[in-house]
């Protein structure tokens, strides 16, 4: 019943066309795309991007600041979520309020209490900081947010209010697709903002870089490789969205990704566009003491269990290790066929521990001597890595994406998606003395907030 319910929710403030096409991808497309049968090849990726360094500026008083994302806390936690709220908070304790915009997208209109024209909006707060989420009484031109558009009149005369209400100083848009038109509207009223790109939504509609096909994309090519390679009814101007998408990246004061990766990706499709990089930080609390075993025999995947993540080729490779006494532990959950099918594939050296609270990952961690990223799919960060190896653990992660960029202290990377390749880095994993690995420092929370503070006081200034 409940799955009717949704389905008749979507109707309404989609429409026919728009809900029908989402079913499709999500019941065959992605199927398609993210079939496990599908051998994929890594397109040769650009190798520099134009950095932009972080200039120097002073702001006397409190700012106020507005974060817009797609999804927040507590209906979502991922790691774009998790980068908002600590950015969040560490803005209020440098004396700034803070407030956090949520496209509620998906929502059902009784949990909204009040309306402005179209969009309907509540306020709420989480952990300490004060939050809005809103969403469209009826989506304009079906599923918008899977777009880039400037001329959303309802979404411009949101930002033109909220903007005035709040008195804000200034917009940070963590995911800044579905705010298009918001950003726009920004640039008219003078109001300087800073992008944060966590994935690659403004210039690939699925977001991943990977095509209907099921390939790796080599990027968009202003829409020409997108109109002939993901053609969709949902999206049917691919060189309109890139133009969008390239308005919004060049009017913002600054543009930020948390990888070298990402920068290189979007100075390719953008030309001119200077990306500053600022890895996530990392909280002290992993920064911890344990004594590891003499050799390496704990391994340890943690995360959401899903084919993308490749969770089916670590139980497969880790169960060709000869060595008894190695142990391996999966720490995560994902769709239960998923899971069945990893449950069916292990032996009795795998356990699986489901979820596991966010502060007892730290004595998870401690107590691993490796741990595993098997992503097959171009992470973009990734929290895991870094935080399993400030605690001292060693790294095996895929080759591709971001995830080489955590092999800061040493680690193995192998070819993503190949079971051989990560058999055989487990196996020389097994020699390795836990004793040898230097443990990661990378930047912690306050150094990431103070970066974004730097960004703030001077796109401030530049405006005034």
């Amino acid at each position: 019943m409940s799955r009717i319910k949704g389905v008749l929710s979507y109707l309404k403030h989609y429409g026919f066309a728009s809900t029908v096409n989402l079913v499709y991808e999500k019941l065959f497309s992605e199927k398609k795309r993210f079939s496990p049968k599908k051998q994929r090849r890594v397109p040769p990726l650009p190798r520099e991007y134009n950095k932009r360094e972080i200039a120097e500026a002073e702001v006397k008083g409190e700012k106020r600041i507005l974060y817009t994302v797609h999804y927040f806390y507590p209906e979502r936690s991922g790691g774009t979520e998790r980068f908002t709220l600590n950015m969040a908070k560490e803005a209020k304790k440098r004396g700034n309020i803070p407030l956090v915009l949520v496209l509620d997208a998906n929502l059902s209109e009784g949990k909204y209490t009040h309306r402005l024209g179209n969009m309907m909006y509540r306020y709420y707060e989480y952990d300490g900081i004060r939050c809005i989420g809103i969403r469209h009484k009826k989506a304009p031109g079906g599923l918008y947010y899977k777009n880039v558009i400037l001329d959303d009149g309802d979404m411009r005369a949101f930002a033109d209010y909220i903007i005035n209400e709040e008195k804000i100083d200034l917009v940070h848009s963590t995911y800044p697709q579905p705010f298009a038109s918001f950003l726009d509207e920004c640039m008219a009223l003078g109001v300087p903002y800073t992008v944060t790109c966590t994935d690659f939504a403004m210039l690939c509609r699925y977001a991943t870089m990977v095509d209907s096909g099921g390939d790796f994309c080599p990027g968009a090519m202003r829409g020409d490789r997108c109109r002939s390679v993901c053609a969709n009814p949902l999206c049917r101007d691919f060189e309109k969205r890139c133009v969008s998408a390239e308005k919004i990246l060049m009017g913002a004061a600054y543009v930020t990704a948390p990888s070298a990766f990402v920068a290189r990706i979007l100075c390719e499709e953008f030309r001119g566009l200077k990306v500053a990089v600022i890895p996530h930080g990392i909280s002290d609390s992993f920064a911890v003491s344990y004594r590891k075993r003499s050799k390496i025999r704990h391994f340890l995947y943690a995360g959401t269990l899903s084919y993308l993540k490749g969770v089916h080729l670590l139980v497969k490779a880790f169960s060709r290790l000869e060595c008894q006494d190695a142990e391996l532990v999966i720490c995560g959950d994902g769709e239960e066929g998923y899971k069945r099918s990893l449950m069916r594939g292990a032996d009795s050296r795998i356990r699986f521990i489901g979820s596991v609270q966010k502060d007892k990952m730290p004595e998870i961690y401690s107590s691993a001597d490796c741990v595993i990223v098997p992503s097959m799919w171009y992470e973009t960060y990734n929290f895991v890595a870094r935080e399993a190896a400030i605690t001292g653990a060693f790294l095996i992660v895929s080759d591709i994406g971001a995830l080489p960029e955590a092999l800061q202290s040493g680690g193995i990377s192998f070819r993503a998606g190949d079971e051989d390749s990560l058999y055989e880095a487990m196996k020389r994993a097994l020699e390795i003395n836990p004793s040898d690995i230097q443990k990661s420092e990378w930047q912690s929370l306050d150094d990431e907030g103070d970066c974004y503070e730097r960004i703030y006081n001077f796109s401030i200034k530049q405006k005034e």
